[in-house]
């Protein structure tokens, strides 16, 4: 058999072969396409041997259809997905077609707040944000994301933003001007309301919305869920709401996810959705009127007076109808003052309950919340900043004794500072002490009980 070259085609020449004194047996032809690179290559260094391999290379991937290049620009960051531009000409406008726009800043701010630096990071965030907008070429725009520490100095650029995204048939709108520490600008955006998008297309396409760090009038609520039927989640932080009323009411509301924490300033809040599922909570000591949630199954609320909104919802006949509860309290001298008295939650699966350690009075008494559950599937206790107190230990074995199935225990060392970062009197001693009582606990806790301590 001899092989010839033709081209890019090597030839591999088949026979019959018919040696003296044995069988004959017999090859066949066969002809693939091959590089081919000459001798004189051989001495050159791997740099130009690739050289010469990629002219000869096809590029299959651009030749997909643009379909499938957008398809794996959305698996890239959005910064990443732009630089492709730079590629070849079938690359240049690619980009532009991505209908998720996220632009997350907060990394590059690490904390700095205002400063020099600052306004350094902002002028180039904002200039990113415009370059973008301006060469979109997307139909529509499914995700519409900014996420940077902002104030009312960049009032025209966010409007410009928010009229593009409302232009686009933007699904999921997301204003977030807080920065990671959920600290909102020292001059906030003020919306006034969304009356004016009331004839977008997208007063019937958008069905999340997501604000934070902004000052907002009365009036918002009132035009904003009258114009934007088919809204179906709203997530609000950190608002500044001008002593105004949030009132989430109307018979024809989809609404059925909302959130509201750490907003200031606000009167009341009075709550009537039909198709409301879910409710998050982080608040004052503030009344919370829950006139129509028929269909409400998932709370979770915090903070040092979430027992007072867990009142509400008792008084107003919805408590026993949930089937997930979380409860987070910074401190339960209010549950000890004026403990409730929990009807029967017959269809509450699932219990998370987090409380700052600290707590001198006996812990016993949250046994009640847990004896009302007869069909409770999940419970979750963590206490955060565990510091190995008597009544600590007394609740922990008294669960360990008395529930059907009790797994595992965890335990967080370390203080809060408003549930974001560990305090700076968590020192080393303080720590290596709770450590030695962790310890102690597990000693006397069955074996079937694992431990994990934080």
């Amino acid at each position: 058999m001899e092989n010839r070259y033709n081209g890019e085609n090597m030839v591999m020449v088949s026979s019959i072969h018919n040696v003296p004194g044995q069988k004959m047996y017999f090859t066949w032809q066969r002809k693939r396409k091959v590089t081919y690179i000459p001798d004189s290559c051989n001495g050159l260094p791997p740099n130009q041997r690739n050289v010469y391999q990629s002219k000869n290379c096809k590029d299959i991937i651009s030749s997909l259809p643009d379909d499938i290049l957008i398809h794996i620009l959305t698996l890239l960051d959005l910064r990443e997905a732009a630089t492709t531009s730079v590629l070849s000409k079938r690359w240049r406008y690619v980009w532009a077609n991505l209908s998720n726009l996220d632009f997350d800043g907060l990394s590059t701010l690490h904390g700095r707040g205002y400063s020099t630096r600052y306004e350094s990071d902002a002028c180039k965030y904002v200039h990113r944000v415009n370059q973008v907008v301006s060469s979109s070429l997307a139909p529509r725009i499914h995700k519409f994301r900014i996420r940077f520490l902002l104030g009312a100095s960049y009032g025209y650029n966010i409007r410009t933003w928010v009229n593009f995204a409302m232009r686009k048939n933007v699904k999921e709108l997301e204003l977030n001007f807080s920065s990671c520490l959920g600290v909102g600008p020292e001059d906030p955006f003020y919306i006034e309301s969304f009356r004016c998008y009331a004839r977008f297309p997208s007063a019937h396409s958008l069905v999340s919305l997501s604000l934070s760090g902004l000052s907002i009038s009365g009036y918002f609520f009132e035009s904003f869920l009258f114009n934007f039927p088919n809204l179906e989640r709203l997530t609000m932080k950190h608002l500044y709401c001008g002593q105004s009323k949030l009132n989430v009411v109307g018979d024809l509301l989809k609404l059925r996810h909302l959130e509201i924490s750490y907003c200031y300033d606000y009167k009341e809040l009075e709550i009537s959705a039909g198709n409301l599922i879910s409710f998050v909570y982080f608040g004052c000591k503030q009344n919370v009127k829950f006139s129509y949630v028929p269909l409400l199954n998932e709370v979770s609320v915090s903070g040092s007076h979430s027992l007072h909104t867990i009142r509400s919802l008792q008084n107003s006949g919805f408590l026993s109808q949930l089937t997930k509860l979380k409860l987070r309290m910074v401190e339960i001298q209010d549950f000890i003052q004026s403990p409730i008295r929990f009807p029967q939650c017959g269809n509450l699966k699932q219990l998370d309950f987090t409380f700052c350690d600290g707590a001198y009075h006996s812990l016993l008494i949250f046994t009640n919340l847990i004896d009302s559950c007869p069909v409770l599937h999940k419970f979750k206790l963590q206490m955060v900043g565990f510091r190995g107190n008597p009544v600590d230990i007394e609740l922990v074995l008294y669960l360990a004794q008395f529930a059907i199935v009790f797994e595992k225990v965890i335990l967080d060392l370390h203080l809060p500072i408003d549930g974001r970062k560990p305090s700076e009197r968590n020192t080393c001693e303080q720590i290596e002490a709770s450590r030695k009582q962790a310890k102690l606990l597990q000693n006397q806790l069955p074996a079937r009980v694992l431990m994990e301590v934080l």
